[in-house]
């Protein structure tokens, strides 16, 4: 079993050129979509949280190679936090439980694997479209192995989608956690999204 800690990294890095505003500064039920995506984290068994994100903002964890998308503020993460494993969890999946949370966690732990979310019964999501095979959260063993693989993949010019975040996690051993409520797994990338999600508010 693997006892090392963990880490909440908030995935507020994206350009949100769909949404056409930060999506990370949208209020939703009276808090930003970054405070509540902490919140979520901090109510779950992570040890410390932090913020991958361009912009100045507390907890933040800088890019050591920007650019390159989410798998840069992962593997910054990685690098500043060496001595905790990676609970990651994007700004706009406001919906997930921290009990969900916990359970990847102590699986993850107990199996020593890395793992990602996956709708138990590929149910549709709130805005009507098919959940993916992988989802968010995500549990990143944080070894060195991890790190040099990151390393090499984002200081080369590698293809798109040798720098998608599921790309890197099937390089190694992983577990899908199957979440019942799809809409756990909702995110956010248009206004008509944000809509249905403020309807849906817990």
């Amino acid at each position: 079993m693997d006892s090392k800690a963990s880490l909440g990294l908030v995935l507020a890095g994206g350009k949100s050129s769909r949404m056409g505003t930060d999506k990370a500064l949208l209020e939703f039920d009276g808090a930003t979509l970054l405070a509540r995506a902490q919140g979520i984290l901090m109510q779950s068994k992570v040890a410390n949280v932090a913020v991958s994100r361009a912009l100045e903002c507390k907890h933040q964890v800088k890019d050591i190679i920007p650019n390159k998308g989410p798998l840069s503020g992962i593997h910054a993460a990685m690098h500043e936090f060496t001595d905790l494993n990676i609970v990651v969890l994007p700004v706009d999946q406001i919906l997930i439980f921290p009990t969900t949370i916990n359970t990847m966690i102590d699986l993850a732990q107990a199996e020593q694997i890395n793992y990602c979310a996956q709708a138990a019964k590929r149910h549709n999501l709130l805005d009507g479209s098919a959940a993916h095979k992988f989802s968010f959260p995500l549990y990143i063993h944080n070894t060195r192995q991890a790190r040099h693989y990151l390393d090499s993949v984002l200081h080369a010019h590698e293809t798109k989608r040798s720098l998608s975040v599921f790309g890197f996690l099937k390089q190694f051993p992983l577990a899908y956690l199957p979440v019942d409520d799809a809409s756990e797994l909702s995110n956010i990338n248009t206004p008509e999204q944000f809509a249905l999600m403020a309807k849906n508010k817990r």
